[in-house]
């Protein structure tokens, strides 16, 4: 594989030093190598964790395979609610993207609809809301 620089790379001299970034397999496997333990870490000194809407429908859209507008009605019918900047822009976190790996095995995988979906998710929140009121009443 050729490393063929972006045009904002071209212009200005490359972004980064040294040899080109490895193939996409290689990133990908260091990423996923690094453990849960560093990325919270890292979480923590950034002062990012999984509820922090970072990335774009744009973004998610190429994530889950899945066209931006799927993702705009998924919105619409309240089965993940990203947050807007103040020009109105979707920024979804890593919580919303889980949801939304969730709704997708649903609707493609399984079959289910968008209304039973949306029921599903009703009754996981409920359910996982009910533990964790059960943990704090143990405490």
């Amino acid at each position: 594989m050729s490393f063929i620089p972006s045009p904002l790379e071209k212009g200005r001299g490359y972004l980064h030093k040294g040899n080109p970034p490895a193939s996409l397999n290689e990133v990908d496997f260091f990423i996923k190598g690094l453990n849960e333990v560093k990325k919270k870490e890292l979480q923590k000194i950034n002062g990012v964790d999984e509820d922090t809407p970072l990335f774009t429908i744009s973004v998610v859209s190429r994530i889950l395979g899945i066209h931006k507008q799927t993702l705009r009605i998924y919105d619409r019918e309240g089965l993940v609610c990203p947050e807007r900047t103040p020009s109105n822009r979707r920024l979804y976190s890593e919580k919303d993207i889980r949801r939304l790996e969730y709704v997708c095995y649903l609707v493609h995988e399984r079959g289910v609809n968008i209304s039973g979906a949306k029921i599903i998710l009703e009754i996981t929140d409920s359910t996982s809301t009910n533990r964790e009121g059960d943990d704090n009443d143990s405490e």
